[in-house]
């Protein structure tokens, strides 16, 4: 400790290392009404002063089964979703990098689906994105364990019930540039493009009853095509932030405290790059509230911000000054 103390000449070291990361997401260019139209669906990440990973990134699907009029699909009915049965659901797909195109290919459920045989291990199993792969048999029966799995992700096993799935779709499983390229890209757009097409190789049903087995319930048979209806898209990226470990793990306030006594908003600007912007930042605050704000509250702002000295001397004193940044 006392070495550390009377080390004054050393330089300053800024630590820009990346502490933590979180995910923005951005919702693909079609409303949620018009997402199981054919034609293209795109999503794009706009040039922005961000750290964006697109290796770990992800595209969240959430829908639900219908029959061709509108109606629920029977309970225990005998049909699941495909292998990689969401990619079925589009026949080709796009990687856009700052505008250029690095990577396209047609049949996007076959290709993902021989992709991800190659570079998958035979244990891996991603539920969430239904790659169960048939073992055994190809068939949808009793004996096909995998296809019963997949059944269960999203059968009710409820009179009344709905068939909804919520899937999470990894970008590394659809395009090899996200495999191959594992590090964070900074200041690119990020656009990606579907062209949606029918269900019908997406699902895998049988027309004849399957027995109950073990976990599995007795499911009965479906004799018409059964519709996959999107209703939400949305393309998740994980964002890195860069800077200094100054947070606590064990904060003042808990989430209660937050909500009921001190509701107290952060909003950190102090890390943004010199090389984009080397001024102030202007924050405006435009807040709607959900119920009326009882009468004589009062909001208080406290702005922090930092300067930066440099410590010199001569031979008598210690000598402080503005740092210089060039």
């Amino acid at each position: 400790m006392t070495e550390e103390i009377l080390t004054i000449r050393e330089g300053y070291v800024n630590d820009d290392s990346v502490e933590q990361y979180k995910y923005i997401w951005q919702d693909s260019n079609r409303s949620e009404g018009n997402l199981n139209t054919e034609g293209e669906i795109t999503i794009t990440f706009q040039n922005q002063d961000a750290w964006l990973f697109p290796s770990d990134s992800y595209l969240r699907i959430e829908g639900v089964l219908k029959t061709a009029d509108g109606a629920d699909v029977a309970n225990n009915a005998a049909i699941a979703f495909a292998n990689n049965g969401l990619m079925f659901l589009f026949s080709n797909v796009r990687y856009f990098l700052g505008g250029e195109e690095i990577e396209y290919f047609e049949n996007a459920g076959v290709t993902t689906t021989i992709y991800n045989y190659l570079t998958k291990s035979g244990n891996y199993r991603g539920g969430n994105w239904f790659w169960i792969p048939d073992k055994g048999t190809a068939a949808a029966n009793a004996n096909n364990t995998a296809w019963r799995d997949r059944n269960l992700l999203t059968n009710p096993q409820a009179d009344g019930g709905v068939w909804n799935f919520g899937a999470t779709l990894p970008l590394s499983a659809i395009f090899s540039f996200c495999n191959d390229y594992r590090k964070v890209i900074y200041g690119m757009s990020h656009k990606i493009a579907l062209t949606k097409t029918n269900s019908k190789n997406a699902l895998f049903r049988t027309n004849a009853a399957v027995a109950a087995s073990g976990i599995y319930p007795a499911l009965v048979p479906i004799a018409d095509d059964v519709l996959i209806n999107i209703t939400t898209l949305k393309w998740v990226m994980k964002f890195h932030k860069m800077y200094n470990n100054d947070r606590e793990s064990d904060p003042s306030s808990s989430f209660w405290n937050f909500l009921k006594i001190a509701p107290l908003y952060v909003f950190d600007v102090s890390n943004q790059p010199e090389k984009v912007k080397n001024t102030s930042t202007d924050v405006v605050l435009d807040i709607t509230f959900a119920t009326a704000v009882p009468a004589n509250t009062i909001a208080h702002v406290v702005t922090y911000f930092d300067s930066m000295y440099t410590l010199t001397g001569d031979n008598n004193k210690q000598i402080i000054r503005l740092f210089n940044y060039q």
